[in-house]
């Protein structure tokens, strides 16, 4: 700390009452520069911040079980099994511990109202460097920030348990196939860096004092998978069981093969959030309250894409409180469907030497997977979806030689 710098652009100095910058001048006060350690405990007064947990151990910590059963049907394998595993004291990056401790909230609008600063003349930029300051800006654990942001907590914890079925054929008469489906639950306290394209993760718990509230299905929790593999060349031609003899026919239907590969999952569970107007109390996010309405629309898929979630569900938390809803809910983002197909010709040109004709269609059934929709509540674009995760169907050809 004191060795790098930057400067941030201060908004306001009183609750976003009034502007304190413009557009014109955003750094009144001119940019900082980085001072060494002659601040000693004043080192950064009047900015965000940034630490590690010096209380962090290399203690975490990962159980891990599985167990699988099989038996064999002739060429067909099918086997069941369980995994899981349970992860403890899991680092955790990007939490402001600089947040108002809730007892305060109770002051309501008190919190908004400018007092004498005792911080001032002592350094520190806007906010903490005027001659007052606002309520809230004291009463939060380290004034002289705007922010303390710890990383490398050992805060997280989470759980995953699945249960799977694999069907398999080996390689028999020309076909040889492979399916499984797997149902799982994933749970964790993650925030942050989790987010993946189908649903966004929160930046950061919403009460940094309870984060057993932050608890749920994880944004990567998928219940439901089926995949399936298919491999299968028809009986006709040179080497197999019909029309070995007959090189006419075999130049015409001979050789031929088909694979066929196909995805089905669920969807990612939807983190609802709403404009925080807890932010200048240190608060990372805060999610709306839950009405009681089922947030998932009662419509067909094909009008779910502009309206996804029902906004009935939700109410807007007011300033000085926490909105009740989970982390995560239940309702999901769009699945995944996909499809894709090949066929093979083998020639056999002249000894030693074969051509084979390649006919290849990715996402053959031309089905749209769309990325998750808006999460943030009041947001004009709330519950619509507005981009597609995959490209239409590709349909390639192309010939290829060996020896």
């Amino acid at each position: 700390m004191g060795y790098s710098q930057s400067t941030p652009i201060i908004t306001s100095v009183d609750n976003n009452f009034t502007p304190a910058a413009t557009i014109q001048n955003p750094y009144p006060n001119g940019l900082l520069q980085p001072t060494g350690n002659t601040a000693g405990g004043l080192t950064g007064i009047g900015q965000a911040i940034t630490v590690y947990d010096r209380g962090t151990k290399s203690a975490g910590y990962v159980e891990q079980y599985s167990f699988d059963i099989q038996r064999q049907f002739g060429s067909w394998v099918v086997s069941a099994g369980l995994i899981g595993s349970h992860g403890l004291h899991l680092v955790q990056d990007g939490r402001n511990i600089d947040q108002l401790d809730p007892k305060y909230l109770s002051l309501g609008t008190a919190l908004n109202t400018s007092v004498p600063n005792p911080m001032y003349l002592k350094g520190g930029t806007l906010n903490v460097g005027n001659p007052t300051i606002t309520r809230s800006q004291l009463l939060l654990p380290f004034p002289q920030f705007t922010s303390v942001t710890v990383n490398s907590s050992d805060t997280n914890h989470s759980s995953y348990n699945s249960v799977h079925v694999k069907v398999q054929r080996k390689f028999s008469q020309g076909m040889t196939a492979l399916a499984t489906y797997t149902r799982s639950r994933q749970t964790d306290l993650a925030y942050g860096n989790v987010a993946n394209s189908f649903s966004t993760a929160p930046a950061g718990p919403q009460n940094a004092y309870d984060l057993k509230a932050e608890y749920g299905l994880s944004t990567t929790d998928s219940p439901n998978r089926l995949s399936m593999a298919y491999t299968y060349e028809l009986p006709f031609g040179k080497g197999r069981k019909f029309l070995a003899n007959n090189k006419y026919l075999d130049a015409v239907i001979g050789g031929w093969s088909a694979n066929v590969v196909n995805v089905m999952q669920s969807g990612y569970p939807l983190a609802i959030s709403q404009p925080n107007n807890n932010s200048v109390f240190g608060a990372s996010t805060q999610r709306p309250n839950a009405t009681g309405v089922s947030p998932a629309p009662d419509l067909p898929f094909a009008k779910r894409i502009d309206g996804w979630i029902n906004s009935a569900a939700f109410s807007v938390a007011p300033q000085f409180t926490f909105g009740n809803l989970s982390r995560t809910i239940s309702l999901r983002g769009p699945g995944t469907i996909s499809w894709d197909v090949s066929v093979f010709k083998t020639f056999q040109l002249w000894e030693g030497f074969k051509a084979q004709f390649r006919a290849e269609s990715l996402n053959v059934a031309n089905t749209p997977q769309f990325y998750g929709p808006n999460t943030t509540y009041t947001s004009p674009s709330f519950g619509l979806i507005t981009s597609q995760a995959n490209y239409p169907r590709l349909i390639q050809l192309g010939v290829r030689f060996t020896r």
